[in-house]
């Protein structure tokens, strides 16, 4: 990147470092009365830089509509009657549209900044332009050419729905960026933009936003929390056979993971949704299990709990430490990782074992506290489950052990080899996909179609998969953003496809039966299409971990283009 500045690129081309497709948590339309030359100007000189002054927003790219310009047309005639060439008038349009600052002044008590302006305002500006000056007379744009509004010429077209033509708007967050106070952010300055800002009959819509999912995502980890803490309590009761231990074990879980995000709150990182996830219930309260097991046996052989509370804290401290450690021994490979893998495996590893260091605190304060202070008797009875498992596990030892060396040596190999065998078996995957309610499709037609071609085709694609009643919403967009930071052609065409909740679809229908559904119908319409189907934040992460549009990619390298041409057209057929 320090070397990227000093590379030799053509005039008026800088470098610049483009946003992360990962960071897209919003997009939107501009609706009202106004052409898509007026919103397209609204968005990119009005909407898009006020949303940028949101929290963590890096950028806000626009796509869709016309990029307003003044299209100035020379007049060949006039240009040989003058002498006057084309850079002439070119290095005169780019002098005159410049503003220029002077030095402050002080006249009497006012101290003054001196500025000049000089920047086009409308056509007749540009027509005043001088371009040069003979025998005492100005020769202006407008003796040599006319001047009229127009637009740039659009590399990128977008639909919504029924709607043939829209500008849109995407939301970029930094890396660094916390989604829902960024999503927050941004709703309220599309708020203000809508009630004070924008011109009357003019709003700002989202039809996507990644606030639905984090929402989601959060209400379901609290559920498989609430859920898991109640199985946890359930099975610790079953097992003790006293209540009010089996609710001050069960309580280290919640307050475990409270204290682990809390302080990871406080540091300023995030837990996403697989770190919370991956957190094993079992191992955090079993540290506190075995404290509280290990303190009834001892009170029941000592008599006295503050003894017993002493002894058991003796007995176990060095156990529960160790196996800590060893815990922390297996995550070192993560720790280690670099890259994508580290930035989705890390904060799982770094939540866990947090978790871990805080469960094992409470369990040598808050447990021993709460015993100490309730629980000062031993327990009535074992368990009949305990009892059960005690006489099975005393039977079955017996039995073991009048078996010989082999008979093990002969179990353990089956065993080794049986797991050898289904591990072939076994699919494999970076991470399992999260159903995010969405499908992200991209079709790709010949590379010389032009942009109008593929916008017709899209539109094509678009009427049929509207008929699906399980589609919410389309979006197709085709070609790139004028701004260049999606590097595709007017091949490309993308369709944004939000679902109906899962229980409105018909019946027997799963996603995965719908999305092959998508793709019979586009195969139906344009069979040469490579088409890949694929989730929206997904298929952003896909891209940027491997700079190609797809979940699969095979790249040849080489020196000849040909060769490497040829080579992948052999191996797409096979």
């Amino acid at each position: 990147l320090n070397r990227l500045s000093q590379a030799e690129l053509p005039p008026s081309v800088s470098p610049s470092i483009i946003p992360n497709q990962i960071g897209e948590i919003m997009r939107y339309t501009i609706e009202g009365p106004l052409s898509l030359l007026d919103k397209r100007t609204i968005q990119d000189w009005i909407v898009s830089r006020y949303i940028k002054t949101a929290y963590g927003v890096e950028d806000v790219p626009s796509y869709g509509g016309y990029i307003k310009a003044y299209i100035v047309e020379l007049k060949m005639d006039e240009l040989k009657k003058y002498k006057i060439s084309i850079s002439d008038v070119v290095d005169a349009i780019s002098r005159s549209n410049t503003n220029a600052g002077g030095r402050p002044i002080e006249i009497g008590n006012q101290y003054l900044m001196i500025q000049g302006k000089g920047m086009v305002s409308d056509i007749e500006d540009i027509k005043n332009i001088v371009i040069d000056v003979r025998n005492g007379f100005p020769i202006k744009v407008s003796d040599v050419a006319s001047v009229k509004l127009g637009n740039v010429p659009r590399t990128g077209i977008v639909g919504l729905n029924n709607k043939d033509y829209i500008v849109m708007g995407i939301v970029v967050i930094r890396k660094d960026a916390k989604i829902i106070p960024a999503i927050s952010s941004v709703h309220q300055k599309i708020k203000e933009l809508n009630e004070r800002i924008l011109p009357k009959g003019l709003k700002i819509v989202p039809f996507y936003e990644r606030g639905k999912l984090v929402y989601e995502v959060i209400k379901k980890v609290v559920e498989i929390a609430i859920i898991g803490i109640i199985l946890v309590f359930v099975s610790i009761f079953i097992f003790l056979g006293d209540l009010k231990s089996a609710i001050f074990t069960s309580l280290i879980v919640p307050f475990s993971l409270i204290i682990s995000l809390g302080i990871m709150s406080i540091k300023g990182e995030s837990a996403s949704f697989l770190s919370i996830a991956a957190i094993d219930f079992g191992i955090i309260v079993d540290l506190a299990l075995l404290y509280i097991e290990d303190y009834f046996r001892l009170l029941d052989k000592v008599g006295s709990p503050q003894r017993a509370i002493m002894l058991s804290a003796e007995e176990t401290t060095s156990l529960l430490i160790f196996s800590i450690l060893i815990i922390m021994i297996s995550f070192i490979p993560i720790f280690l990782m670099e890259g994508a893998e580290k930035q989705i495996f890390y904060p799982m590893a770094k939540t866990y074992l947090y978790a871990l260091i805080i469960s094992i605190t409470l369990t040598f304060t808050f447990l021993i506290a709460c015993i100490r202070i309730f629980i000062k008797s031993s327990r009535d009875k074992i368990t009949l489950p305990v009892k059960f498992l005690q006489n099975l596990y005393s039977r079955l030892l017996n039995y073991l052990t009048l078996l010989k060396l082999r008979f093990f040596i002969f179990v353990g190999l089956s065993m080794l080899l049986i797991m050898g065998v289904l591990t072939l078996f076994v699919g494999m995957e970076f991470l399992p996909k999260m159903d995010e309610g969405n499908i992200y499709m991209r079709v790709i037609f010949p590379y010389s179609i032009s942009l109008e071609k593929t916008y017709e085709n899209a539109k094509k694609i678009r009427d049929n998969l509207i008929k699906i009643p399980e589609i919410k919403t389309i979006e197709f967009q085709v070609g790139r953003p004028e701004d260049g930071t999606d590097p595709t052609g007017p091949f490309n065409s993308e369709y944004f496809i939000d679902l109906k909740p899962y229980n409105t679809w018909r019946k027997g229908l799963t996603k995965e039966k719908l999305e092959n559904e998508i793709r019979s119908v586009v195969r139906s319409l344009f069979p040469n299409a490579d088409i890949d189907v694929s989730q929206y934040i997904q298929a952003n992460l896909q891209e940027t971990m491997s700079g190609v549009k797809g979940e699969n990619a095979i790249k040849i390298f080489g020196d000849n283009y040909y060769k490497l041409d040829s080579l992948a057209e052999i191996i797409a057929k096979k």
